[in-house]
């Protein structure tokens, strides 16, 4: 995963941390989604993920 060689480790850390917190985040939020998805009825599961993706933008935006 990590290179060894002339690369500069400051900037590739810079450069793939930001992407493992993004990967890590996704994961976490997509496990109890799912296990959401299968205790409640897909609808309700959906109206979450807008509400969740709303409330996102909205952070982004301001």
């Amino acid at each position: 995963m990590f290179q060894t060689g002339d690369t500069d480790s400051r900037g590739l850390m810079t450069h793939t941390f930001p992407l493992v917190i993004r990967e890590m985040t996704l994961s976490f939020v997509s496990v109890p989604i799912g296990l959401l998805s299968r205790l409640i009825s897909p609808s309700i599961t959906v109206f979450l993920l807008l509400l969740i993706v709303s409330y996102e933008t909205k952070r982004h935006v301001k």
